[in-house]
C-alpha cells in the first residue's frame, strides 16, 4: 500500500515536472491557476512546485538586493501555496527592506513575518527578521528577545549573534558616555 501511494505521487510529480520545464504549458497553466479552472492532485502538486519555483527566484532576487522583483515573487509563492511559513517571513522581509515604504506597508511586512511564526514557530531566520524590524524601529528590549528566540532553535546563527553583539557595544558605549571620564575609569579599573 505504502509503494503504490509512492508510486501514484511519483507519477504527479513527474506530471507536474513536464509541465513546469515546458514553457508554453506553464503558461498555460500559469494562465488556467488565475481563471480558477483547474483541480485535482496532479493540480495541487504542480501549484506546489511553481510556489516553490518562485520562492528560489525570490531568494536570488534578494540576493542581489531587488527588493520589488523578490517581493513579487514571494507574494506569487504565497498566491500559490499559502500554507509556507517561510514564503511568509521572506515576503515581509522583502517588503520590509523595500526603499521608501510607507508606515502602513512597514507594519504589514511586520505582520507577514508574524504570520509565518504562527504557521511555524521553529524558524530560526524569521525570529532574527522580527527581531531586526524591531531593532531598526527602536525597540531594543523586544529586538533581543526575538534574536534570542532565533538563536534557541540555531545556537550558531552568526546574524542573530551579530545583532546581539552590536547591541551590547553600543549600549557598553551609551554607559562610558553616561559615565564621562570617571565611568571609563571605572570600567578600566575593573576589567
Amino acid at each position: 500500500k505504502a509503494l503504490s501511494l509512492a508510486n501514484e505521487v511519483f507519477c504527479l510529480i513527474a506530471s507536474a515536472y513536464e509541465v513546469l520545464i515546458d514553457d508554453r504549458r506553464r503558461m498555460e497553466y500559469e494562465e488556467q491557476l488565475k481563471r480558477g479552472s483547474v483541480d485535482g492532485d496532479a493540480t495541487s502538486v504542480s501549484r506546489i512546485l511553481l510556489a516553490e519555483m518562485e520562492f528560489k527566484k525570490g531568494q536570488n532576487l534578494l540576493r542581489f538586493g531587488n527588493f520589488n522583483g523578490a517581493a513579487a515573487c514571494f507574494q506569487k509563492a504565497v498566491d500559490m501555496n499559502s500554507d509556507e511559513a517561510e514564503f511568509y517571513a521572506y515576503l515581509g522581509w522583502a517588503i520590509y527592506n523595500r526603499p521608501g515604504e510607507s508606515k502602513e506597508e512597514m507594519a504589514k511586512a511586520k505582520e507577514y513575518v508574524k504570520k509565518a511564526i504562527s504557521i511555524n514557530p521553529r524558524m530560526p531566520m524569521v525570529y532574527y527578521f522580527l527581531g531586526f524590524m524591531q531593532r531598526t524601529e527602536g525597540d531594543i528590549e523586544a529586538a533581543v528577545k526575538e534574536f534570542n528566540n532565533a538563536l534557541r532553535y540555531k545556537p550558531d546563527l552568526p546574524e542573530a549573534l551579530r545583532e546581539i553583539r552590536l547591541i551590547n557595544t553600543r549600549k557598553e558605549r551609551s554607559e562610558e558616555k553616561k559615565g564621562g571620564i570617571f565611568g571609563f575609569l571605572r570600567k578600566n579599573e575593573n576589567g
